[in-house]
């Protein structure tokens, strides 16, 4: 028979698996991918295994090859969150921080297979403290990053994913709870949740930390009120009784809330509002539609440039390089060329760099050619399949509107 505490912790872990393994559904699905979307897809699919596993694992006990199977995937938790926090921050972190990650990270893998990891008492309190530690550091480069070197919405992701990550601390330590002693319920994937909402929700999740904070706010406090309805449906309603019940509403909460959000993003996907939004707009000429674009639902900080802005640029190599990558400008490919391209491109790169720099954008599109036209936008990196497809869609529709300006000129 299974206590009170293990089915609290069942309960909230399931659930925790449930909404993990929906999000990493919908992460797969998404094609192409950047390698910040890489490095999540990759963490999320170890959290995923972690609980799934942890789920078996708590019920089927006294099997050591099962305990060891259990802290595998959270093993591996420094180097994944290591790897995130490199692609959120878009440059490598200092090599002693690399090196000191990998090494912990081996050391707790062969101490594991082992089998010592989940038995002696000494490891089993180094191996949080150590995750602890990780964390932490992680959380003050990502605190104190260069925020001049980010456009606005990576510094977005960066604020919200550290207002999570700060939040998982504690979370996360909640799991060693036969180390520790407390607390009465384990936690954990509660903060793999607040993480699958932050990387899911996009843009409504990314406009401040401080964002991040109030929709958990929200959600606690539909929690609490769930969890006063099962109080009073069974009747109980001691320190203990709140104790096991507020985690497993707050769980419960926040997966049906994800589904809910993954169920619409399915139904009523962006691309679909976007081409509603394009078929309802009757611009007549480039002008009114470089207005609409404000309006245009996705696109995120829109910015248009013209010739006074792009005076200080060579026009030539600037248009014949924006020609040649199509609509798959983004920062990202151009830094990439601008450090191994050749002398046709390195010229046009380093100037596009500059300007996506200069202004904080991600993505560039050309727009028109006389008088020369540019569209800035503004993207994180995080899955977005559709993004290239709706800037083309952008692009064509204002070329076609300053032709057609020119003709009747």
């Amino acid at each position: 028979m299974l206590d009170e505490a293990l089915r609290a912790d069942l309960l909230v872990n399931g659930l925790g698996a449930a909404g993990t393994l929906g999000h990493l559904g919908a992460l797969v699905r998404t094609r192409p991918r950047s390698p910040l979307e890489r490095r999540v897809l990759f963490l999320v699919a170890l959290l995923a295994v972690m609980l799934v596993v942890r789920e078996v694992s708590w019920v089927v006990t006294r099997v050591p090859w099962l305990a060891s199977l259990e802290l595998l995937p959270a093993t591996l938790l420094p180097l994944a969150m290591t790897l995130f926090t490199e692609g959120l921050l878009r440059r490598h972190l200092p090599a002693p921080v690399k090196v000191f990650v990998l090494g912990l990270t081996l050391v707790l893998v062969v101490v594991n297979l082992s089998g010592r990891l989940a038995t002696d008492s000494l490891l089993s309190v180094a191996f949080p403290v150590a995750l602890l530690f990780v964390m932490l550091v992680l959380a003050g480069f990502v605190a104190l990053r260069d925020r001049g070197s980010l456009s606005l919405a990576e510094n977005r992701l960066c604020a919200a994913a550290l207002a999570v990550g700060l939040l998982n601390v504690p979370l996360a330590l909640s799991d060693f709870r036969p180390v520790f002693g407390f607390p009465p319920t384990r936690m954990g994937a509660i903060g793999v949740l607040a993480l699958c909402h932050l990387l899911a929700r996009g843009t409504a999740a990314l406009r401040s930390g401080r964002a991040v904070l109030g929709f958990l706010a929200q959600v606690a406090a539909w929690a609490i009120v769930a969890t006063a309805a099962m109080l009073a449906l069974l009747g109980r309603w001691s320190g203990h009784d709140i104790a096991l019940t507020l985690p497993v509403a707050l769980a419960l909460v926040l997966t049906l809330n994800l589904f809910e959000h993954l169920r619409a993003q399915q139904r009523f996907s962006r691309s679909q509002t976007f081409l509603r939004w394009l078929a309802s707009d009757e611009s007549p000429d480039l002008p009114a539609f470089l207005s609409a674009l404000e309006h245009c639902p996705g696109l995120d900080d829109p910015l248009v440039v013209g010739e006074p802005e792009l005076a200080r640029y060579d026009r030539e190599e600037v248009l014949t390089r924006l020609r040649r990558l199509g609509h798959d400008c983004t920062l990202a490919r151009l830094r990439r060329e601008a450090r191994r391209g050749g002398e046709r491109t390195l010229g046009a790169a380093e100037q596009l760099v500059d300007l996506l720099e200069r202004y904080q954008m991600t993505q560039v599109a050309l727009l028109s050619e006389r008088p020369l036209q540019l569209l800035l936008v503004n993207r994180p990196g995080l899955a977005d399949s559709d993004a290239v497809l709706e800037l083309r869609l952008i692009a064509r529709r204002a070329r076609a509107l300053a032709r057609a300006g020119g003709s009747h000129a």
